[in-house]
């Protein structure tokens, strides 16, 4: 049972679970993505996962969780996380999961196109285990995928000698992934469970990239190697009547690349990516009010990525290394205005939630949030929503501190002048991006129809204002040098010869639905 006042906008039981037909946890959560995506046009993020109302270590908990297991699903909207520690920009799903459960599962999928040319296989062996001092849960996979050529395929190219090459050309690379991932999930007293969750995955791909010095049986090829290591752990628990709860996660991510050429050897890239950080969640009553008890979530955190990488391309060798440390608090205080079961007002419950963020990245300025959220729940069916956030968001890494990459001899077309052209292209990062600045006004309605059961309705308005967007820099159109000259270099007969490509500031973006 979730510590809020807010109703779910949509509930699933078992029977509307089995219905998506689907075999976790993950592949639910696409099939939901409509009822679940952020009504606030902030992109696709991945909702908040609550299991049995308390917070988890991270997605890698649930993921491989079998539908079967699942009691029940509630899809709770924005404002919902801020009471758990979380910002009000995506959505909250709480998974009910049945009390006793046990599964030996092995899962084998095969498929081929209808034009044939291609061979797909899986197979992922699982086992689940919940019982009343937790859960366990081992799941291993194999991902096979044969090469699709150019040759497999009828395609017209009007050239005799390209289409003569076509066995030495892949559409689709082959590609082998295996993935190992387990989680322990243990009850240590009747209030604090601790979790742990550990994923590797690693990919393998070869693709052909066209006739080599050998000929059409001799192509050239491509072929990399990812590897990934992912790790949470949480704990959560009760201290009086306050619910706290800590977590923690590591990743490591690797990939290995190398390209043949034609008569030059083989170009080599390397990266490495490591991602770590935790967080602590302290969430309460801190007095009683007039209409209600007056809850307080407060939210320390730290995150950390580190990436490098290493690309060498004819004897030149270039190298990135980059770096962002955040910490940051967040704190979010509700306080009931109208409450009948407290003698306060006789239309409905009205709550108030204030909320605010202050981040410090370490390669930028300081970052602050605010938030105000009115939820009212007019009667036990209809209840209306509307907030008002302001944002602060920094650049990217490598928008930011990307080493800079002067390119000769590119060729690009012209728009101003219709010309096709040899320039000198810059690309990298601009550590001059400013912050972008989000202004978000939501209005919501959730009405479930007493005389249909299982009826639910939501209406939802959004308008999102986002200023200093940061963005790669767009096509060259007379529009765009008109935007950015300074960016734009011509000879003194008008031709194109340098194009400064480094991420811009775009004035504003404006989106309401």
């Amino acid at each position: 049972q979730l510590e809020t006042d807010i109703a779910a906008e949509a509930e699933l039981d078992e029977a509307a679970i089995a219905s998506y037909g689907v075999s976790n946890v993950s592949e639910l959560l696409d099939a939901l993505s409509p009822q679940t995506r952020s009504g606030r046009g902030r992109g696709s993020s991945r909702p908040i996962i609550l299991v049995n109302g308390r917070r988890i270590g991270g997605f890698g908990e649930v993921r491989n969780l079998p539908p079967e297991a699942i009691a029940k699903v509630e899809i709770f909207p924005e404002e919902v996380a801020l009471q758990y520690g979380y910002s009000a920009d995506v959505r909250v799903v709480n998974l009910v999961l049945k009390p006793n459960f046990r599964q030996v599962a092995v899962e084998a999928e095969g498929g081929v196109p209808t034009q044939g040319g291609r061979f797909q296989s899986e197979i992922d062996p699982s086992f689940l285990m919940i019982g009343k001092n937790g859960r366990l849960n081992l799941n291993a996979g194999w991902d096979h995928k044969t090469m699709l050529r150019e040759s497999d395929r009828n395609l017209d190219y009007g050239d005799p000698v390209h289409a003569a090459e076509a066995p030495a050309r892949s559409l689709l690379p082959e590609s082998d992934t295996y993935s190992i991932d387990g989680t322990i999930q243990r009850s240590l007293d009747k209030l604090t469970d601790a979790s742990l969750n550990l994923r590797f995955d690693q990919t393998d791909s070869l693709s052909l990239l066209g006739p080599g010095m050998g000929g059409v049986s001799d192509p050239l090829k491509r072929d990399s190697r990812s590897r990934n290591l992912t790790s949470t752990a949480s704990m959560n628990g009760m201290l009086g009547d306050w619910r706290w709860s800590v977590s923690g996660n590591y990743a490591d991510a690797d990939q290995r690349t190398f390209t043949d050429r034609l008569g030059a050897g083989r170009d080599r890239f390397d990266s490495s990516q490591q991602t770590f950080g935790g967080n602590a969640n302290l969430s309460g009553t801190v007095t009683d009010g007039w209409a209600g008890p007056i809850r307080l979530s407060m939210t320390g955190s730290y995150s950390g990525i580190r990436y490098d990488s290493r690309s060498e391309r004819l004897g030149s060798v270039t190298t990135s290394d980059l770096a962002r440390d955040l910490p940051g608090v967040f704190g979010s205080l509700t306080v009931p205005l109208l409450d009948p079961d407290y003698h306060a007002g006789k239309i409905g419950r009205l709550s108030l939630t204030l909320s605010g963020q202050v981040q410090n990245p370490s390669d930028f300025d300081a970052l602050k949030s605010l938030g105000a959220n009115l939820n009212w729940g007019v009667t036990n069916n209809l209840s209306l929503i509307a907030s008002l956030n302001r944002d602060e968001a920094a650049p990217g890494i490598q928008q930011l501190g990307a080493a800079p990459l002067v390119t000769p001899a590119v060729t690009y077309y012209d728009f101003g002048t219709g010309q096709t052209v040899q320039i000198v292209t810059t690309t990298g990062g601009n550590p001059f991006l400013r912050a972008e600045q989000r202004r978000d006004f939501k209005l919501g309605l959730n009405w479930s129809p007493p005389m249909i059961e299982g009826l639910n309705l939501s209406v939802n308005y959004n308008s999102n204002i986002s200023y200093d967007t940061a963005n790669a820099f767009p096509l060259l159109t007379p529009e765009i040098e008109a935007a950015f000259p300074d960016r734009v270099t011509r000879d003194g007969n008008g031709v194109l010869i340098a194009l400064d490509q480094r991420p811009v500031n775009f004035d504003r973006t404006e989106n309401s639905q």
